[in-house]
């Protein structure tokens, strides 16, 4: 595999834009309160009926459109905008959900799509029901405001927030580290040759990562890409270790804390999209 792609992403597009459906309903109903405004004879209060359809017309665009998303088309859509999310809408999905356990950390596989011969995928990450761990991601210092992507520097923290290391001491926590990558691809039990993997990692104040991932063929940029296959097997790699409040990794003895699984098996089988 080649060495790791780390994204920078431009979070301009941080909005989806709303379905047209959504916007014509709003636009006619403003137009409809506009008239009443402007007619001397209608000066009375909006009629609890059409308070009602306004409300219901509201709350069912926005049903309509949640149940559109994707959380994988979601997450690029959010980096590379609403082309990219429709673009990937339009794949062959497989909702996963699979998950492990490694130590204190419970890793989630939420979603695969492959489109144009691209394997992109969802993960998350939290630790486990009662572990006591504050977790951060690998873009991350222990100095950071705790669930906040500064390194970007356009996810300011609200002032006051706490380090990940103020977090652990007040809490008397572990400070994780954890990431999850995928590996290997095998179409009918043979590796694929894995070209550039591009991923980041998000983290949450509610105490976990988001990861989003990419995974090409050696043969993409010859204008081949990944096959597509009925089904495939997907390899993932997860790893944490300790880190302290002093921001060193424990990964070297005798205070070794790093635990790793290289062999989780995820088999999928993409539909298409309807």
């Amino acid at each position: 595999m080649k060495p790791e792609t780390l994204f920078t992403p431009d979070l301009s597009p941080a909005f989806n834009a709303p379905p047209p459906a959504f916007e014509q309903g709003i636009a006619k109903t403003l137009e409809t309160l506009q008239k009443q405004k402007a007619a001397p004879v209608m000066k009375k209060k909006l009629s609890a009926a059409l308070i009602a359809a306004i409300v219901l017309l509201v709350a069912l665009m926005g049903v309509v459109y949640a149940m559109s998303l994707s959380p994988t088309a979601d997450m690029f859509g959010l980096f590379y905008g609403e082309e990219k999310r429709q673009t990937l809408l339009a794949g062959d999905n497989a909702l996963i959900n699979q998950s492990i356990t490694l130590g204190d950390i419970a890793y989630t596989v939420d979603e695969l799509i492959y489109k144009d011969g691209v394997i992109y995928g969802t993960a998350t990450i939290k630790p486990k029901e009662g572990a006591n761990v504050i977790l951060m991601s690998e873009q991350c210092s222990v100095f950071d405001p705790a669930g906040y992507n500064v390194h970007w520097g356009d996810d300011p923290a609200p002032a006051g927030t706490k380090s990940y290391a103020e977090l652990a001491l007040e809490q008397d926590a572990k400070i994780i580290l954890a990431k999850l990558l995928p590996n290997d691809l095998k179409i009918n039990g043979k590796i694929l040759e894995n070209g550039d993997l591009g991923y980041f990692p998000t983290v949450r104040p509610d105490n976990s990562i988001h990861y989003t991932f990419e995974l090409h063929s050696a043969t993409e940029y010859e204008g081949e890409g990944i096959p597509k296959a009925p089904a495939y097997q997907l390899e993932m790699h997860a790893a944490n270790w300790e880190v302290t409040q002093e921001d060193v990794w424990l990964r070297e003895e005798p205070n070794d804390t790093w635990l790793t699984k290289y062999d989780w098996l995820i088999d999928f089988t993409p539909e298409p999209s309807k």
